[in-house]
């Protein structure tokens, strides 16, 4: 299957890349447009960093190694943290 992004901007190129980095896309760039290197935000990194965190957790539910909490589990835990 292909995917093709068109008019992404620039501001969020380099966060796509990272994420299909992270999910072991094959990425291929249009010869036709201008690359520009951004380094990404500390939030940006945070946000990819997690990200790729809750895709690991994902994969491993999927795989049956792992269970993940409900959601009222989760708002409860977060209840409790205030």
């Amino acid at each position: 299957m292909n995917l093709i992004l068109e008019n992404v901007q620039p501001k969020h190129i380099t966060l796509i890349q990272e994420l299909a980095k992270t999910l072991h896309f094959q990425v291929k760039e249009d010869s036709s447009t201008k690359k520009t290197k951004k380094r990404l935000t500390p939030e940006q990194r945070e946000f990819v960093e997690d990200l790729k965190e809750a895709l690991v957790q994902v994969d491993l539910h999927q795989q049956g190694k792992i269970e993940l909490q409900t959601f009222d589990e989760m708002m409860n835990e977060l209840k409790e943290e205030n």
